[in-house]
């Protein structure tokens, strides 16, 4: 029998609460270290990082085709989202019950092969994991949302086709060799206008970003920045370094990665303003500048601002 099978023991309660708080689109599994994707929530070292809960003490973890056991992680064992060009889970029926897997990575395991499949239902938030729970840090407070008003619009003119806070789209999600995505991605279509969160001053006008793509930088209200980022060639109207914007303003197009791995998108990158420099820089595991911000829970202030409703 499977050891998947054997651990049916986990708490039903858990179980539930997990459930009830994890409405599962891609794969969104936090880091220890990093944001949980429960709700956008971030935490620190806090009690919101997702660990395997089993009674039995290990999981099997398999490979792409589920059909082999490639190593076994054990219960506290953290777990982090990966990303994936294809399908964020699949299914297998093991002894007559259907199980969902979902990929994933466990730091604790050698880098040469950390990254598999595991079901899903024995993963659970560290704070709901009988005997775990005490071991939880105090979450590291969370900068507070802009408000939610005129002054501050979605970057994109309708809203994503998919929620940019889980799967390969999600601020924090891993990257190719060991690197943290610096983004939350906004899928829409090709062509279509990116405009400007709120006024400000273009600080870098259009340049080469990635796979055929382009980026804009802005420093708006507040002294925040953003990276308009995976936007196609196009010049828009009045945008030029030095050039002020404002709200709603057109600051480029849409594009799409001339690798096709990926649907067109906005790759929307927040700074503070508080660091020196080129926002890409080596020395961390997001590449970028010290004062990364997470963009999550912005977007969601301004995309229920603007269209009443959020991810």
């Amino acid at each position: 029998m499977d050891m998947e099978v054997c651990l049916m023991g986990v708490s039903k309660l858990a179980l539930g609460l997990f459930a009830a708080q994890f409405a599962f689109s891609g794969l969104s599994i936090s880091s220890a270290s990093a944001a949980s994707l429960v709700d956008g929530v971030e935490a620190t070292e806090g009690s919101l990082e997702y660990v395997v809960c089993s009674a039995a003490g290990k999981l099997n973890v398999r490979n792409e085709a589920l059909n082999q056991v490639v190593f076994t992680v054990v219960r506290g064992d953290r777990a982090l989202p990966v990303q994936s060009f294809g399908t964020d889970s699949q299914t297998k029926v093991i002894d007559g019950v259907s199980y969902e897997f979902i990929k994933l990575q466990f730091p604790t395991k050698p880098a040469s092969n950390n990254i598999g499949w595991v079901a899903k239902s024995y993963l659970t938030l560290k704070s709901q994991c009988p005997g775990l729970e005490e071991t939880v840090a105090t979450p590291t407070p969370v900068a507070t949302p802009a408000p939610a008003s005129a002054s501050w619009v979605f970057p994109t003119i309708k809203r994503p086709s998919e929620s940019y806070r889980s799967g390969m789209r999600a601020y924090k999600a891993s990257r190719s060799g060991g690197r943290l995505h610096a983004a939350a991605d906004l899928y829409r279509l090709k062509d279509e206008a990116v405009r400007a969160v709120t006024s400000g001053t273009v600080v870098r006008d259009r340049y080469y970003f990635y796979e055929g793509t382009y980026a804009i930088e802005v420093a708006h209200t507040g002294g925040r920045i953003v990276r308009y980022g995976e936007i196609t060639g196009k010049a828009a109207a009045n945008v030029a370094a030095t050039k002020k914007v404002s709200t709603n303003q057109t600051l480029g197009y849409i594009g799409k990665v001339n690798s096709g791995c990926c649907t067109p998108m906005l790759h929307f990158e927040m700074y503070s303003g508080s660091g020196k420099g080129a926002l890409t820089q080596s020395g961390n595991s997001f590449s970028r500048r010290s004062d990364l911000m997470n963009p999550t829970t912005y977007l969601q202030t301004w995309e229920k601002a603007s269209f009443g409703v959020s991810y």
